[in-house]
């Protein structure tokens, strides 16, 4: 029998030499903590101050916790992607917060995989982001923004595989969903907050709800408070009368901050939302949808003006068609790679597309939209043979139906929005995928034979070219 050197190693000097082996070890760590520790500490004092000092010390503290438990490491990504600390306390603001826990959290996986001995999961979500990340990059070149793209689309990328990777077990895959609704609620008292103390946004007379950051926008912010609505609201079906009752009040707040930033794609979001939870959490499928439909209907007419005001000759609206008519525009004569990563508002009179799917299309070329397509494609698609675990089919199928309604939601927001570059898609986007390989009862599901892989890749380009043509006779009826 062929052992590998490190286990002949331990057969040959047996337990006593282990044992000559610890205290050399012990006196290390020893000296590390009562010598090496205390001079850094003291000459930091020393050099930086001590509330500089204090920061280093939790910061190191919570960057080895996250070395060794990277995990940890995509929660706190989560929970800060949403919260933004740093804008919200000054000294943060240089720390590039979101980048270092990335990049912790990263490290400490490649860690975990090489003690080990582990391979990296492969499935075809990361197939289709990490080709979706090399196509944004090599684009980027040609637009002279290769270093931004690098910096943005990285992020995306690690987020989607260290999600799927970490989030590998059912108590794992329900944390990270917890962290997310939480931090929706959060997102929701604090735009709340803004607005009923002077903080809201001001448009002609018409007052919107913002938050900071990338939620600064009032209709980036209905996007995110949508996605957790769809999260919330199942929550509170299950559960002791305590858990229904805490994630009722938390869908409340959700819903009344979602109509407070008076954003009409946020409106039709929800209501898309509403109607998908009432066809996939109810048995009769046309009465449910009867009724979001009605639910709707009288949602609109209780409504601000400003979100029921969907006439298409309104100057927002209009140049938000001519917009996707000059993206697609761009694509047609850059078809291969785009434009290039960031290059849109150059070529549009300094404006964005409002459109994700068009941001896509023009700054990346066909190449890239089909990968971003394929992203999305494998959040809704089972893979072939996949069964939940023995006893978790029902937790199973609920947090699949919740999440992918949750990404429903957003990209029905992000239909009228630029979001193409934006962590908080990615991170929805690989939740769906993230819960089927939790409650997975085999680990050798995800591999897919040519055949199949055919047909998935055919059905992505029949999706991509059907949109494309969608969007285009949308945006030529009504410019």
């Amino acid at each position: 029998m062929n052992l590998p050197a490190r286990s002949a190693a331990r057969l040959v000097l047996g337990p006593a030499s282990r044992l000559r082996l610890r205290p050399r070890r012990s006196l290390l760590f020893l000296l590390t903590i009562t010598i090496v520790l205390p001079l850094v500490v003291a000459l930091s004092v020393a050099v930086v101050g001590d509330l500089k000092t204090l920061g280093l010390c939790i910061a190191l503290a919570v960057g080895l916790t996250i070395l060794a438990r990277p995990f940890y490491g995509i929660t706190a990504f989560a929970a800060a992607l949403y919260i933004r600390p740093e804008e919200m306390i000054y000294s943060l603001r240089s720390l590039h917060l979101l980048e270092m826990l990335a990049v912790t959290s990263l490290l400490g996986w490649i860690a975990h995989l090489i003690v080990h001995r582990e391979r990296p999961l492969r499935t075809p979500e990361i197939t289709m982001i990490s080709c979706f990340g090399l196509v944004a990059i090599l684009g980027s070149m040609r637009s002279g923004s290769a270093l931004d793209a690098v910096d943005a689309i990285a992020k995306l990328v690690a987020l989607v595989i260290l999600t799927l990777n970490l989030a590998n077990t059912p108590e794992r895959y329900r944390a990270l969903k917890a962290t997310v609704i939480w931090c929706s609620a959060y997102l929701a008292a604090f735009s709340a907050f803004l607005y009923f103390t002077g903080g809201a946004m001001d448009e002609h007379g018409t007052f919107r709800s913002q938050a900071t950051g990338i939620f600064s926008d009032p209709n980036d912010l209905a996007a995110a408070l949508t996605a957790g609505f769809a999260l919330c609201i199942p929550e509170t079906l299950r559960g002791s009368t305590g858990r229904r009752a805490t994630y009722a009040a938390l869908t409340v707040l959700i819903v009344f901050s979602i109509f407070l930033t008076g954003s009409r794609g946020g409106l039709l979001a929800f209501i898309t939302v509403l109607a998908g939870f009432g066809i996939c959490y109810t048995r009769h499928k046309v009465l449910a949808a009867v009724a979001a439909v009605t639910i709707g209907l009288g949602i609109v007419m209780l409504a601000s003006a400003h979100m029921r005001d969907f006439d298409t000759q309104d100057a927002s609206a209009n140049s938000r068609f001519h917009f996707w008519e000059n993206g697609i525009y761009l694509a047609t004569h850059n078809p291969v790679l785009g434009v290039g990563y960031g290059a849109f508002p150059a070529l549009n009179e300094g404006y964005t597309a409002h459109n994700t799917f068009v941001l896509c299309l023009a700054e990346l070329g066909v190449f890239g939209y089909f990968f971003f397509i394929g992203c999305l494609f494998y959040c809704y698609r089972n893979y072939p043979g996949w069964s939940a675990a023995e006893g978790e089919e029902e937790q199973a199928a609920n947090d699949m139906r919740s999440s992918r309604l949750a990404l429903t939601g957003y990209l029905a927001a992000a239909f009228w929005i630029s979001r193409t570059y934006v962590p908080v898609l990615y991170l929805l986007a690989a939740l769906p995928v993230a819960a089927q390989l939790a409650y997975a009862a085999r680990s050798d599901m995800v591999k897919l034979s040519p055949r199949q892989t055919f047909r998935d890749y055919s059905s992505i380009g029949g999706i991509c070219i059907g949109s494309i043509i969608f969007i285009f006779f949308l945006a030529h009826h009504f410019a």
